[in-house]
């Protein structure tokens, strides 16, 4: 009988993507218009660490309002 595969391992980490789901990468600012990340940023997220995770998350505010969107999304709930 074959040994059962190893159950999954839970995710290492608990910063959340910022991923809607909106994958279209603007080629004037090279962002995702959902995320506002950059491909380098959305291809290495799955490996990144928390402190790099928190450092892109704090950047995507002010590429949000650089591309004209409404920053206050990445407020938290209650916080305007």
């Amino acid at each position: 009988m074959r040994p059962c595969p190893p159950p999954p391992v839970p995710a290492a980490t608990s910063v959340p993507s910022p991923c809607i789901g909106i994958c279209q990468i603007d080629p004037r600012t090279g962002w995702c218009a959902g995320c506002w990340r950059t491909l380098d940023e959305i291809a290495g997220w799955s490996t990144a660490d928390d402190a790099h995770k928190r450092a892109v998350w704090a950047l995507l505010p002010g590429r949000c309002a650089e591309a004209g969107g409404d920053p206050s999304l990445f407020l938290p709930d209650g916080a305007a």
